[in-house]
């Protein structure tokens, strides 16, 4: 499959812009809740805990949707939802801390909405020849607006307010969805049926399957959008205490990030790449075990800079690999809807225990029971780092 170079440029410059919303929407996100909180972890805990659970159940119901048709219009949905998600903080102002239940099930939908179509985007629409680099290509984009977005995002918070910045976003999120406008729909089988338990006994008797959907679990549980993100910005906001200087922070790690990604494309695009793979998630783990343990505000900086760009790292090669097992003849093209919300769903399972965790660390525990959670969750990662290499690379379709 050839890729159409507009398309797939729209699919990187709408990521582009969706990582400038998440960033919005994660680390300053949580900083407001740290604000506004007198409870803010147990507080956070809840609206993910629930925001998950809505996401796994909509998973599968907006996949039934996408499987023979509406990808496009489903995703411009998404779009439009996570508008009205940020509307919605907007017009909460300081009391969105009393109504988690309806921002939890607006981030939950808006979520699903976008993510479903927009991963079956990234396998129909980009070939397994061209993943690996356009992959990077659009982690370097969304990182080089990464640069400047959190600098600015700080900067505007700290000069107005929060509430005044999400209308920034707000003219972000519009332009994405005049960029939807640019995809095409897929030519697809109007006679495929969902049917999510049949495919998943299918896969978990297949290695590679299997692997990735572990894999799939083990990234929720620890490096997207978890518990343990979500105690890091808490544990650095605490010492830092600024908006700007969170930005900062985040600025400086995503240009090493790039460095980063750009030196393995060039030198692991052909070539192996486990050692790097594990050598990455064994030093995550040492810096997280640091950071929970010796609180030193200038180790605390660094140790989250090179966190944040070697995870960058770790959630690019894991992409990569389980896109291409879906692009190859271990999924039948008539069982990617299905392979995608299976992923979905190992992955929001994931976020939902490390939350709970988090929840019961936060409420009947102290700050001890939050540093043991920070170690057992960087130590996932050294599994999760093993789970990746045992996944075959495919550049090549099979």
């Amino acid at each position: 499959m050839k890729t159409s170079k507009l398309e797939a440029n729209a699919i990187i410059a709408i990521s582009a812009m969706k990582s400038v919303i998440d960033k919005f929407l994660g680390p300053f996100l949580t900083a407001y809740f740290i604000q506004t909180s007198k409870d803010s972890l147990v507080d956070l805990s809840i609206y993910n805990i629930f925001s998950n659970i809505v996401l796994m159940i909509f998973s599968m119901i907006v996949s039934s949707f996408i499987e023979r048709k509406f990808r496009i219009g489903m995703f411009r949905i998404g779009v439009v939802l996570n508008f009205g998600y940020i509307l919605t903080i907007i017009l909460l102002n300081e009391n969105i801390v009393h109504y988690l239940w309806l921002i939890a099930i607006l981030s939950g939908i808006s979520s699903t909405a976008y993510w479903m179509p927009y991963n079956l985007f990234n396998l129909t629409k980009i070939s397994n020849e061209d993943r690996t680099k356009y992959n990077i290509t659009s982690r370097i984009v969304s990182n080089v607006i990464g640069i400047f977005c959190p600098l600015i995002l700080g900067s505007l918070i700290t000069v107005t307010n929060y509430i005044l910045t999400a209308g920034v976003i707000l003219v972000i999120s519009f332009i994405q969805i005049i960029l939807t406008f640019i995809l095409k729909p897929d030519d697809l089988d109007k006679t495929d049926t969902f049917n999510p338990v049949k495919t998943y006994k299918k896969m978990s008797s297949n290695n590679q399957t299997l692997r990735s959907f572990n894999s799939q679990f083990l990234v929720g549980m620890t490096v997207n959008t978890s518990a343990l993100e979500v105690l890091l910005v808490v544990l650095v906001f605490s010492v830092i205490k600024s908006n700007f200087n969170l930005g900062v922070i985040t600025s400086i790690s995503t240009i090493i990030s790039i460095l980063a990604m750009s030196l393995y494309g060039k030198i692991y695009k052909n070539r192996e790449d486990k050692k790097i793979i594990l050598l990455s998630s064994i030093v995550v783990a040492i810096v997280v075990t640091t950071m929970a343990v010796w609180k030193n505000s200038v180790a605390l900086v660094i140790c989250y800079c090179i966190y944040m760009v070697l995870i960058d790292l770790i959630k690019l090669t894991q992409t990569v690999r389980a896109d291409n097992v879906a692009n190859t003849s271990v999924v039948d093209k008539t069982e990617q809807c299905e392979y995608n919300a299976i992923r979905e769903a190992h992955m929001d399972f994931g976020r939902i225990i490390s939350f709970i965790l988090l929840l019961v660390a936060a409420k009947f525990g102290g700050n001890t029971s939050l540093n043991i959670l920070m170690i057992f969750l960087s130590i996932l990662i050294c599994f999760l780092g093993i789970n990746i290499v045992r996944i075959n690379k495919q550049e090549n379709k099979v």
